[in-house]
């Protein structure tokens, strides 16, 4: 099935005099209710009251004067969060979660820096794809992998032991909540050409940031560090 632009960002209810987010909020709510799942227990908060407001305000324009031609891939590829939320919630809530467990990722392997925190700003299939956060990925795993090699003391190994851990939290966050992501889409996607664009799109990208991990040997490390999980309380683990 081809791609539709138009399928990822217009519904019929863009009513800026009648919009009430707490209608995006219900639907999430339930969905994710009805399969005793708890990732959206905050739904109803006021952060993301306000996020969903913020996202509506600013795109409400784009959203109602889109071109009716256009179907593009392309424009697929820079598909702002915020428009395909607005129409499709379920599936836009279930995509925010694995773009957050990408930028859990990135911050473990590269680092909390203000780079990473540019990359969370981009449309997120051209963030995906993008050349700078694959090249940071690539320095960063090599630095890690020198490290592993040549680190013999006691005060060299724990760093990197952590920062080993914490990506491999990340990895797992990840994978949760892209197979939540494939369910979703499944139900609140089907029939629709972009439900298996995206999903493609991300299982690519995931290929990709994995061959690299894979090259540290994350597997056996997964081994060696599974003891840790009682010991280690990582920073992102608490909410």
């Amino acid at each position: 099935m081809a791609t539709n632009y138009l399928e990822a960002v217009n519904r019929k209810d863009h009513d800026g005099d009648k919009f009430d987010p707490k209608t995006q909020q219900k639907a999430i709510y339930m969905w994710y209710d009805s399969r005793y799942s708890d990732e959206a227990l905050d739904i109803y908060s006021k952060e993301w009251q306000e996020r969903i407001r913020d996202w509506h305000h600013a795109h409400q324009s784009i959203v109602t004067s889109t071109n009716t031609t256009l179907s593009s891939d392309e424009l697929l590829e820079t598909l702002d969060l915020g428009n395909f939320f607005l129409a499709h919630p379920i599936a836009g809530f279930s995509l925010w979660r694995v773009l957050q467990a990408c930028y859990e990722l990135d911050r473990a392997v590269c680092g909390d820096t203000d780079e990473v925190a540019q990359w969370q700003v981009m449309p997120p299939f051209k963030y995906l794809k993008d050349e700078g956060n694959q090249s940071r990925w690539k320095a960063e795993i090599g630095l890690l992998k020198q490290q592993m090699v040549s680190l013999s003391s006691r005060f060299g190994k724990q760093p990197a032991k952590f920062k080993m851990y914490e990506i491999l939290v990340g990895v797992e966050r990840y994978e949760n909540a892209f197979e939540s992501l494939k369910e979703n889409f499944e139900t609140n996607g089907k029939g629709k050409g972009f439900a298996s664009w995206m999903i493609g799109r991300l299982r690519r990208a995931s290929e990709t940031g994995l061959l690299l991990l894979s090259s540290c040997k994350f597997r056996t490390a997964k081994l060696i560090l599974c003891n840790l999980r009682n010991h280690i309380k990582s920073p992102r683990l608490r909410k």
